[in-house]
């Protein structure tokens, strides 16, 4: 849940350091606060959770200002 306090942010990463796991997989990786949206792949939005993640996608996450700054900092 969003504290109404916080701003909602969507950014786009690199995916490498979630590759290997499904979306879903991922999702239970990362840190209350943050979800993965979905990922993009040769133009392509997949947000099916049992897609596999790959070392050239690219990843849009969801997260307050300080989570996102929070993944930012760590898979920096």
């Amino acid at each position: 849940m969003v504290s109404p306090v916080g701003q909602l942010r969507l950014v786009r990463r690199a995916a490498e350091p979630f590759a290997g796991r499904t979306l879903e997989a991922a999702n239970g990786d990362v840190e209350a606060g943050l979800v993965i949206v979905g990922i993009e792949r040769d133009g392509t939005f997949r947000t099916d959770p049992t897609t596999p993640i790959e070392d050239d996608d690219r990843v849009v996450v969801a997260g307050t200002d300080a989570t996102v700054r929070e993944l930012e900092r760590e898979v920096a």
